[in-house]
C-alpha cells in the first residue's frame, strides 16, 4: 500500500522551511505484530452456530452446532476468506467471503470481513455498504463498529468515525484499540490534547500495541514534542522491528531536532528493508539538503520521484533545492507541479517558493507568496519569518518588526535558532534578525506600562479590561514570560481553560524553570482528564523544587488514578 508522509501538522507550520515534518497517516494496512495484514475475525468452525435468524452474535459467539448444508458451507467459505485475507490475497477473500454471504444472507462476520477487504483494495464505498450491514445486522459488535470508525476516518467522515468509536467505547470501557482510533481521529480534527489522553489510555490498557505508539509518536511530533516521538518510534519498533513506516517516520522526527546523522542512519535501515519506501528516499534527500549536500540531496528526491510519480512533497522540496542552486526556472516547475498534485497544501507550496523567491533577492515576489501563506494557514511561523527577512532586505523594518513579533509569539525560539529556519541562508540573514530581536526589546517598556494597567484591572476583577491589556503588552513585546502567566491566570478565571493552558506553555517556553506555570498547568491538565499531562508537569514541578511537599502529595494522587485505569 502507498504510504507517504504529509508533512503538515495541525497547529504547526510544515516543512517550510524547517525539516521533515511526522506524516499524518499511517498505512493503508493494518498490521499484527508480525508485520501481516490480519482479518478482524477468527477463522469460525463448523460447530459454530450461525442460525438464519442469527440469533446470537455472528462475530465469534458460540452456539449450539448447526446440521444445516448452507450453514456449513457458508462456515467452510468464510474460513477460507480469512485465510486468503491473512495470505494478503485481497480478490480472493472477497470471493470467499461473497460465497459465504450468499450460502448465509445474515452472516454479519462475513460482511464485516469483505468490508475491510473492499477498504485495503481502497474501495471505501463498498467497503462502508458491507460494514453498515454488518452493523445492522449485530448493532452492538465491537469489532465491526471499529472496522466502520476506520472507514469512516478512511473516507474523512472523522465525526461518523468518533461516532462509532464512541458507540463502542460505551459497549467496552477497557476497549484499547477504540482509544487508539479515537484518539488518532481526535488528531486528525486538531484535538491533540485529548487525542493524546485517548493514546495514553491506550497504550496503559494494551503496552504491547506498537500501532498505538506510533500514532502517539505523530501527536507528539504535532505538538512539537519531538525527543518524545522519537521515544515512542523506538517503542514501536522494538516492538516491531519490520516496521520500516516507524523507522522513516522516526528518521523525519530526528532531523526536527536537528540530529542528521541518526536521522540518515534511520532513513537507510528504512530503504535496505524496504527499497520503494519513497518516504525513505524523499527525508534522506532533505536532510542532505540540510548538510549542503545538493547533488546527493537531488540525487535522493529524483529515486524518490521514480518510486512515486505523483509525490507532491518531493516536488515542493526539489523546487527548493533548484532554487538553491539558482536555477529558478525549474524550481518554479516543481513548485508549480506540487500545486497540482496537492491542491490542498498550496499553503507550503507557497511559503516555500515564497523563501525560494527570498534566497533569489526578489523581495517583492517574495511578499507576494508569503502574504498568500499567512491568509490561507494564520500559524504558519515560518512564513513570518520569511516575510520579515523580506520586508527587512527592502529596508521595510516596522512591517518586519510587526512580522517579527509575531513569530516569536507564535513559535517562541532564541533569535540565533531563526536564523537556521531558512534553508540554505547560512547567515545571509542572521543580522536583520539580530536587528528585529533589539528593535523588539526595545518595545519592553513600553509593554511594562500595559502590563501595569492589567495588573490594576485584574486585581480589582475587571477581566475584560485585564487581558485587553496583557494584549497590548505581549503584542509589543511577546517575549514577557509574567504576562503570558498572568494572562493564564485571568483566562481560568474567564472558565477558557485551554486557552489558559496554551498561555502557561507560552511562559515555559521563554522560561523553562518557572515552577508555578507548571504547578498551574498540572492542576489545569488534571481538572480537563490528562492525566499522563498533568503527571508530567507535576514531575517537573518536583525536579524544580524537590521540596514541596503539597506537589508531591497532588503527584501521587494523579499517580494513583493513572495506576488504577479508566
Amino acid at each position: 500500500m502507498n504510504h507517504k508522509p504529509n508533512l503538515t501538522r495541525e497547529g504547526m507550520p510544515a516543512a517550510c522551511p524547517r525539516e521533515v515534518h511526522a506524516r499524518s497517516y499511517r498505512s493503508d494496512k493494518r498490521n499484527d505484530p508480525a508485520g501481516k495484514p490480519r482479518a478482524f475475525g477468527a477463522r469460525l468452525w463448523l460447530l459454530v452456530g450461525i442460525s438464519l435468524a442469527c440469533a446470537g452474535r455472528c462475530f465469534g459467539q458460540a452456539a449450539a452446532p448447526s446440521n444445516d448444508p448452507k450453514v456449513r458451507a457458508a462456515v467452510e467459505a468464510y474460513n477460507r476468506g480469512v485465510d486468503a485475507f491473512e495470505q494478503d490475497d485481497l480478490d480472493g477473500a472477497i470471493s470467499w467471503f461473497t460465497r459465504a454471504i450468499e450460502q448465509h444472507p445474515v452472516f454479519a462476520r462475513a460482511y464485516g470481513e469483505r468490508g475491510m477487504a473492499w477498504s485495503l483494495k481502497g474501495e471505501l464505498d463498498r467497503a462502508l455498504a458491507d460494514l453498515n450491514e454488518a452493523v445492522r445486522l449485530v448493532p452492538n459488535d465491537p469489532e465491526s463498529l471499529l472496522s466502520r470508525g476506520y472507514v469512516h476516518f478512511r473516507r474523512g467522515d472523522y465525526g461518523r468515525a468518533l461516532a462509532d468509536y464512541e458507540k463502542l467505547l460505551k459497549l467496552d470501557p477497557k476497549n484499547a484499540d477504540a482509544y487508539r482510533e479515537r484518539g488518532f481521529t481526535r488528531a486528525m480534527l486538531g484535538d491533540l490534547d485529548q487525542a493524546l489522553a485517548d493514546l495514553d489510555r491506550a497504550i496503559r490498557l494494551n503496552p504491547r500495541d506498537a500501532a498505538a505508539y506510533t500514532s502517539r509518536a505523530i501527536v507528539r511530533s504535532r505538538r512539537g514534542e519531538f525527543s518524545k516521538a522519537v521515544d515512542d518510534y523506538g517503542l514501536a519498533i522494538r516492538l516491531d522491528p519490520n516496521d520500516t513506516t516507524a523507522r522513516t517516520d522516526r528518521g523525519h522526527a530526528l532531523a526536527m531536532l536537528g540530529e542528521l546523522d541518526r536521522a540518515l542512519a534511520d532513513f537507510g535501515a528504512a530503504i535496505e528493508r524496504n527499497p520503494q519506501d519513497a518516504a525513505a528516499w524523499f527525508g534522506r534527500g532533505f536532510v542532505y539538503s540540510k548538510q549542503g549536500k545538493l547533488d546527493e540531496a537531488s540525487r535522493q528526491y529524483d529515486a524518490a520521484l521514480r518510486l512515486d510519480p505523483e509525490y507532491a512533497d518531493v516536488y515542493r522540496e526539489r523546487g527548493y533545492l533548484r532554487a538553491l542552486r539558482g536555477d529558478m526556472e525549474q524550481a518554479m516547475a516543481d513548485f508549480r507541479r506540487a500545486v497540482e498534485l496537492s491542491p490542498d497544501d498550496v499553503g507550503i507550496a507557497l511559503c516555500r517558493r515564497g523563501e525560494a523567491y527570498l534566497l533569489a533577492g526578489e523581495y517583492a515576489k517574495a511578499i507576494a507568496d508569503l502574504d498568500q501563506a499567512v491568509k490561507r494557514e494564520p500559524t504558519r511561523a515560518e512564513a513570518y519569518l520569511a516575510r520579515a527577512m523580506a520586508y527587512a532586505g527592502r529596508g521595510e523594518w516596522e512591517q518586519g518588526l510587526a512580522d517579527y513579533r509575531h513569530l516569536v509569539a507564535l513559535d517562541p525560539q532564541p533569535p540565533e535558532q531563526y536564523a537556521q529556519w531558512i534553508s540554505g541562508a547560512g547567515e545571509k540573514f542572521a543580522e536583520s534578525i539580530r536587528r528585529l530581536e533589539a528593535e523588539m526589546a526595545k518595545g519592553e517598556a513600553q509593554a511594562t506600562e500595559h502590563y501595569k494597567q492589567a495588573y490594576t484591572h485584574h486585581q480589582k476583577g475587571e477581566l475584560k479590561e485585564a487581558v485587553a491589556e496583557y494584549d497590548r503588552a505581549l503584542a509589543l513585546y511577546p517575549r514577557y514570560t509574567e504576562v503570558w502567566f498572568n494572562r493564564a491566570l485571568a483566562a481560568r478565571q474567564q472558565g477558557q481553560i485551554r486557552r489558559a493552558v496554551a498561555d502557561y506553555g507560552q511562559a515555559l517556553a521563554f522560561d523553562p524553570r518557572y515552577t508555578s506555570a507548571y504547578i498551574n498547568r498540572a492542576i489545569l491538565r488534571f481538572e480537563l482528564g490528562e492525566l499522563e499531562g498533568a503527571l508530567a508537569d507535576f514531575d517537573q514541578a518536583l525536579r524544580l523544587d524537590p521540596q514541596n511537599e503539597k506537589v508531591r502529595e497532588s503527584r501521587g494522587i494523579v499517580a494513583e488514578m493513572l495506576r488504577k485505569g479508566p
